[in-house]
């Protein structure tokens, strides 16, 4: 059975903000901006020896509050970047802008909900360097900058409990026929935490929102469970096991399991020097197991 989900991104803060009496707002306008050079010694011979990269993000957020336990926010942001090294193109100008929005969201929230649609970062998992779970972001930790690609999605937060949060989410299809949602429960007792997530994904093309991980195939389950212990030492895992929904030619691997294990500590040397470790074990194969999404 086909699976559609669509969704459409209104503005609708804007009417709410409009609307709604004024019981407390604010506005609040920043940007970010940055810029790097890189020389090489031996480049390339359609590029030079030096490359410069500029950008900025200009960020407008508009915020109100509708009572004592609930706000309505917006935020906008665009994206310009320049990379100059060298004649990419016939032009032989040498440069490659890239102008697109960066965030384009609204969210209502309470104290116990939390409803978020647009374009958005969409980021889990305590992963810091090799990140199973980086299925919506591009978050990368030797990036200063923090940049993500945002999708754009309908995402909601649930606290029914102090140490319970739940997530749920539908990411906007690029065709009518694809869909692409899950969700997540994050549980924190003691000094860690653990978490069961969920995401079905359909698409007609290898040009979707979000991170594959069977290629192959049109439709995939993913399941994945992921912990963190902070005592002595942090401790922290990431299992994730991806299924296609249906049987794949004999000569493609149709399932994919990878487990992530990481951990860290400050050695008491000095003001302290801080030591993280991860490794990653991942495996294509037909493991031959029943589907338990089915």
């Amino acid at each position: 059975m086909k699976k559609e989900v669509a969704i459409v991104l209104v503005p609708l803060a804007a009417v709410i903000l409009a609307l709604t009496p004024l019981q407390g707002q604010g506005l609040h306008l920043k940007g970010q901006l940055w810029g790097s050079a890189t020389y090489g010694d031996d480049p390339a011979p359609t590029h030079t020896h030096l490359e410069t990269t500029f950008g900025y993000i200009p960020t407008v957020s508009l915020a109100r509050q509708l009572g004592s336990m609930s706000l309505v926010d917006v935020e906008a942001a665009y994206y310009w970047g320049r990379v100059t090294d060298g004649p990419f193109d016939t032009s032989g100008t040498g440069s490659i802008d890239t102008e697109k929005w960066y965030r384009l969201w609204t969210r209502v929230a309470t104290e116990r909900l939390e409803v978020r649609l647009g374009l958005q970062k969409i980021a889990f998992g305590p992963g810091m360097v090799l990140r199973p779970l980086m299925w919506f972001d591009t978050l990368d930790l030797r990036d200063p900058t923090g940049q993500t690609e945002g999708v754009g999605a309908l995402r909601l937060k649930w606290y029914p409990w102090p140490d319970l949060a739940l997530w749920g989410w539908a990411i906007r299809p690029d065709h009518p026929d694809e869909a692409s949602a899950g969700g997540r429960a994050e549980y924190t007792l003691g000094p860690g935490e653990v978490a069961l997530t969920y995401h079905y994904q359909q698409r007609t093309s290898l040009d979707f929102a979000g991170r594959q991980l069977l290629p192959l195939d049109e439709a995939e389950n993913r399941l994945a469970i992921d912990t963190r212990l902070d005592w002595k030492v942090g401790l922290w895992s990431e299992v994730v096991f991806a299924q296609a929904t249906e049987e794949s030619m004999d000569s493609m691997k149709n399932d994919l399991l990878q487990v992530m294990v990481g951990g860290d500590y400050t050695l008491p040397w000095g003001d302290g020097v801080y030591v993280t470790v991860e490794h990653l074990w991942s495996r294509y194969d037909s493991f031959g197991l029943p589907n338990p999404f089915s």
